[in-house]
């Protein structure tokens, strides 16, 4: 992982979807986790925020600190995967996609399916969500997994970025766990 270039996109969480959400304050507080971490993590090269209707579901939720987030647009399906936004990927050469967001049923499976056509995604499952539990949702990170995402936890993946104690982003790290 560490001489990849990475996106980390956001589906869908907006105003009208937020209170919708199973675990709203643990998928909200894993996304934060990612943009902070995002300042300390060379390998990921932008975050960007896609948003459906906007005008029915709202923009990007207040709770998601966007002053990390490089790129918003608006989408007009289910799937994040459109022209401007491949456009955008292609311009930082990214390789791989970090996905998270809502809903994991509607726009999470069409993403996931959709761009691992041209990427390697990563689906940390405690930052994507609708108003199922983990457990009920079971089968669809399975399919998820089926498409060839790799599922883990936001921490693993963070980890995973990690090389040894004494880097700057492990510290940055370090003191992200012992304000949870």
């Amino acid at each position: 992982m560490l001489h990849k270039n990475f996106a980390l996109l956001i589906c869908d969480l907006q105003t009208k979807t937020i209170p919708q959400l199973y675990h709203k304050k643990k998928v909200i507080y894993n996304v934060n986790k990612l943009l902070y971490m995002k300042k300390y993590i060379p390998q990921i090269k932008i975050a960007i925020n896609a948003e459906f209707i906007p005008e029915k579901l709202g923009i990007l939720d207040t709770s998601i600190n966007s002053t990390n987030i490089d790129y918003h647009y608006m989408k007009d399906g289910y799937s994040m995967k459109n022209d401007q936004l491949m456009n955008y990927l292609q311009k930082f050469l990214i390789s791989d996609i970090i996905l998270t967001g809502m809903e994991t049923q509607w726009c999470i499976n069409r993403s996931s399916y959709d761009l691992s056509k041209n990427f390697n995604i990563y689906i940390p499952y405690d930052a994507i969500g609708n108003k199922l539990s983990n457990d009920e949702n079971n089968y669809d990170l399975l399919q998820l997994k089926n498409y060839g995402a790799q599922i883990m936890s936001t921490d693993f993946l963070i980890c995973s970025f990690l090389k040894n104690f004494h880097e700057e982003q492990s510290k940055k790290y370090l003191q992200v766990l012992k304000n949870e």
